[in-house]
């Protein structure tokens, strides 16, 4: 809970204006600070801080002012500061002590989120105040005092005097919760009651006691006086209540003016929003919009003056614009102003929140002046400003200018509330000018419009809001075939193919209503002799002289012949991308692995199982092969990982998978429709596994709220060359379909895309099915996606078959193998390096390492003799491993060599093991693996 805001800013506030008065040499910016707490979230009243400010900033205060009884003086000091003025109001509005008491549980929570208050009235001047933390909350003894001091100081507000505080249960002494009797004394008021009361029966009684035993006339001038006794008594209590009464009636009209004031403040805003937003609305000359906004702020906000500035062209000056507030003098200084953009050494506010679209409040000038250039120094003294804020105006993360407002005069904190405004204000001057900017650019561009679009090769158009043609250049009819006089007043789509007609549409009023642009969208028309052209289409709106869109114009380029050649490309390129990330990615995940699992490997050999870190280190090397099983898929994903290749039967593989997708998706019902006697594919069997899961995944995606997920397998015999992409052959055919969502032809072309995705941000990577095809083709087969939208996906699969059978399940690793012999190791990686040599000098042979290759073709040189097997990584950052090795065989022909790499045994490896290297090892390995890889080498003949 040190992280939760539980205390409200009133708090600090009261501490902050206790100090000014008493402690007037401590800076209370410092101590805020300290607390990391804003001096303008302290002026506003909606800030809450958390436990750990609260205390950093009590306990520098405690230091500075050495006084051990700070937090109960301040409690004291809370009706006297205007922090908990409207809270005081409040309080007094209850009119008894006992009122204030009872109902001060309602108002506790606009104070504290940390505790619950209950207040429980006891006899006679008293009541009992129960404070219970929240669940998690730890108060210091400080805040309990404080607590105290409040408590006292209530009662003073009507008696003159503080209360009596008893604290008998304390949650610092192990209560459960703090509890406080509190005692006051009668207020004036009630002691008069009291007296009138006393004073009427005593007159009763001593008018009918003397009656007997005085005289008339003696009885008489005794009555007289103490008649003349009480109306004095009434005369002073009736002063003594009106004048409360009076006090009452002022509270109440201060709180109603601080009311009045906050209502009209709040009124002001509005309106002026309202008036900023018809004012942009109507007005796209920039200066005439800019002077409205500044008049409109003028006349609605609280500032002394305000500005602003905008930038140049070439954005290497900012200059003033327009303002308000300012005399003439001040006027004629900042309009010869510039502050430098194109000088590093520029660090002024206002160039910091131009450059770093960040927005300023500052309440004492003072505070910035260490941080400025000499030169924004010199203008904030020269205009005079006491406090000030400036936001950056900025359209799409390009800054324009600054909007800046400040206090001359008036001595009213700037608050966050004040800054929220601006910021909300500065965009809308952004957009404004950015409007202003692209309507003047337009009808720039339509002066040259005509004479561009005569000689175009693409056709040019023009569209009404109706969505019919009022314009065609000459390229629409030497292309398309139609004359002008056939095409204009005729709606777009009646050349368009009928299933392109809905998504222009929507691209169209997209464009009537300001907000998009089309660019190069693919169409397909109908040519006069009915022949059919895919065309790139882009267009945008253009303005009236009211700013509206009024047409759209854009441009039909003919892509026929170079679209499927264009897509098949991109696709290619995509996939090789991908590839190539994902297989950097797996190689320098294996080396990290590769460290860790050696250096795992290496303690395990000096223990054994009774050792109580065995059971640990055997958890850390299956973590290791669990980042092993990821960089095999991360390699699948690339086309370039099948570590072991063996027949499979995709029955077995499809069941398990989706049993143990079903436990986790009970929504989804699974039909499985498997033919007996499938053909073996031969295989990754991890790899395939992924790709179903993948595929289960995104069918469960599709169906939020349950379906059924089908699943068949089919032995199918491919006759035609270039059948689903394919040679002749036998394949296993595996269809996954869903009753899902389904997909538009649009997504549907793109699903195999890398990083393409139709989730929202956060919630997906864009790379399952792009996997599924990576590893899918990376087997020599092909997938095919179809859907409808609303009628469910169907994801079919060709695998080639093969004629083997499946191998049995795997045999135990043995154990590791020893030696004697010399290695030398080469690895550029310092851990791997290392960890290698110790795992084979604790096999008992002698390593020499190499960390590159000239180093290690000279150690070959120099110990030939004694070199009996050399380990040689692919990678290497000065010279590759394949040079490397041609450069060995060049010393010694008959040189054995294994190859280890983070990548896998395809590509480069392969080649290798072709050109006379003797075996490959994947990274990471364990010592067994590598005790019997090596040894399988060195015993070769």
């Amino acid at each position: 809970m040190e992280e939760t805001p539980l205390y409200n800013s009133r708090l600090i506030k009261n501490y902050v204006e206790y100090l000014r008065k008493f402690y007037p040499h401590i800076d209370p910016a410092d101590i805020l600070e300290f607390a990391g707490i804003e001096p303008d979230e302290v002026e506003e009243s909606g800030s809450w801080f958390t436990q750990r400010q609260v205390d950093r900033f009590h306990e520098m205060l405690s230091q500075l002012t050495d006084n051990p009884n700070l937090a109960r003086e301040v409690g004291r000091f809370s009706v006297s500061g205007s922090a908990l003025g409207p809270i005081r109001r409040y309080i007094l509005g209850f009119l008894s002590p006992k009122t204030s008491y009872l109902l001060s549980e309602k108002i506790a929570h606009k104070m504290t989120r940390a505790a619950t208050y209950r207040v429980r009235k006891l006899r006679g001047r008293k009541v009992e105040v129960l404070a219970e933390l929240q669940p998690g909350v730890k108060e210091n003894p400080f805040q309990c005092q404080n607590r105290i001091g409040m408590l006292e100081v209530m009662a003073k507000l009507y008696t003159k005097k503080l209360a009596r505080v008893d604290h008998p249960e304390c949650i610092h002494q192990g209560a459960g919760a703090c509890r406080y009797v509190v005692t006051w004394d009668r207020t004036t008021t009630s002691v008069l009651q009291v007296l009138k009361k006393a004073a009427l029966v005593a007159l009763i009684g001593l008018g009918v006691g003397t009656h007997f035993f005085l005289t008339p006339s003696a009885w008489l001038r005794t009555i007289e006086w103490s008649l003349l006794a009480y109306f004095i008594l009434l005369f002073i209590s009736g002063k003594v209540e009106k004048k409360e009464l009076l006090e009452n009636i002022t509270r109440e009209s201060e709180a109603a003016q601080s009311l009045l004031h906050q209502t009209n403040r709040r009124y002001n805003e509005v309106l002026l929003i309202k008036e900023i937003g018809q004012t942009l609305s109507m007005i796209l000359d920039i200066d005439a919009s800019l002077k409205a906004i500044m008049e409109a702020m003028k006349k609605r906000l609280d500032f002394d003056r305000g500005m602003i500035m905008l930038a140049d062209a070439d954005k290497k000056r900012l200059r003033f614009i327009t303002g308000y507030g300012y005399d003439p003098s001040d006027e004629s200084y900042i309009q010869n102003v510039e502050f430098r953009l194109d000088n590093p050494e520029s660090t002024g506010i206002v160039v910091e929140s131009f450059r770093k679209q960040a927005p300023f409040i500052i309440n004492n000038t003072e505070e910035v002046v260490k941080r400025i250039s000499p030169r924004s120094l010199e203008f904030l003294r020269r205009m005079g400003s006491q406090a000030f804020i400036c936001v950056p105006i900025a359209f799409k993360k390009e800054s324009l200018g600054v909007l800046l407002v400040d206090n001359k005069t008036s001595k009213r904190p700037l608050t966050k509330g004040d800054l929220s405004l601006l910021m909300g204000i500065a965009p809308q001057i952004a957009i404004n000018l950015s409007n202003a900017h692209t309507f003047r650019k337009i009808r720039e561009s339509e002066e040259r419009f005509r004479s561009i679009s005569e000689n175009s090769p693409d056709i040019i158009y023009a569209l009404t809001r109706e969505g019919t043609f009022s314009y065609v250049n000459p390229a629409w009819e030497r292309i398309m075939g139609y004359s002008a006089s056939e095409t204009l007043g005729r709606p777009f789509g009646d050349f368009l193919k009928e299933e392109d007609r809905p998504l222009f549409q929507s691209l169209f009023e997209g464009v009537w209503e300001g907000k998009k642009i089309i660019t190069d969208r693919p169409g397909t028309f109908f040519t006069k002799d009915g022949r059919e052209r895919i065309f790139s289409a882009s267009g945008g709106p253009s303005f009236d002289a009211e700013g509206q869109v009024s047409s759209l114009i854009g441009i039909l380029r003919d892509i026929t012949e170079q679209t499927i050649l264009e897509n098949r490309l991109r696709q290619a390129k995509k996939m090789e991308a991908i590839g190539t990330l994902a297989g950097g990615i797996a190689h320098d995940f294996n080396n990290l692995l590769m460290g860790i699992q050696g250096y795992t490997s290496l303690m395990l050999l000096k223990i054994d199982e009774s050792h109580p870190f065995y059971e640990k280190l055997m958890g850390i090397n299956q973590q290791v092969q669990s980042g092993v099983d990821l960089t095999r898929q991360l390699l699948g994903f690339a086309r370039s990982g099948k570590y072991e290749v063996l027949p499979v039967d995709l029955n077995a593989i499809l069941h398990r998978s989706s049993e143990m997708f079903g436990r986790t998706r009970k929504e989804v019902r699974i039909v499985r429709r498997l033919q007996e006697d499938l053909w073996t594919v031969e295989a990754d069997k991890g790899q395939i596994e992924q790709a179903f899961l993948n595929l289960f995944v995104n069918a469960w995606q599709a169906m939020p709220h349950g379906g059924t997920l089908t699943l068949e397998t089919q032995n199918i015999v491919l006759t035609e060359p270039g059948a689903y992409h394919l040679p002749p052959g036998r394949y296993v055919k595996v269809t996954v379909q869903d009753t899902g969502f389904g997909m538009d032809e649009e997504i549907l072309e793109r699903i195999f895309e890398p990083f393409f995705t139709t989730k929202e941000m956060g919630r997906g990577t864009g790379l399952g099915l792009a996997m599924v095809y990576g590893i899918v083709k990376n087997h020599g087969g092909s997938i095919f996606a179809q859907s409808e939208k609303g009628k469910g996906s169907t994801f079919t699969l060709y695998l080639p078959a093969s004629d083997k059978s499946v191998p049995p399940e795997e045999k135990p690793v043995p154990k590791a193998v020893r030696g004697h012999e010399t290695i030398l190791l080469i690895d550029d990686e310092e851990v791997v390096l290392t960890v290698t040599q110790q795992l084979l000098e604790n096999l008992g042979y002698r390593v020499i390492p190499a960390r590159n290759g000239q180093e290690a073709l000279d150690r070959y040189r120099e110990k030939r003799s004694e070199i009996s097997l050399v380990i040689l990584d692919m990678i290497m950052p000065d010279m590759k491993g394949s040079e490397i090795f041609e450069h060995l065989k060049k010393i010694d022909p008959a040189v054995k060599v294994l190859l280890s790499s983070g990548y896998s045994i395809d590509g480069w490896a392969g080649q290798l093991l072709e050109q006379g290297c003797k075996a490959f090892i994947q990274k990471p390995f364990s010592v067994s693996e590598l005790s019997q890889k090596v040894r399988e080498v060195l015993d070769r003949p």
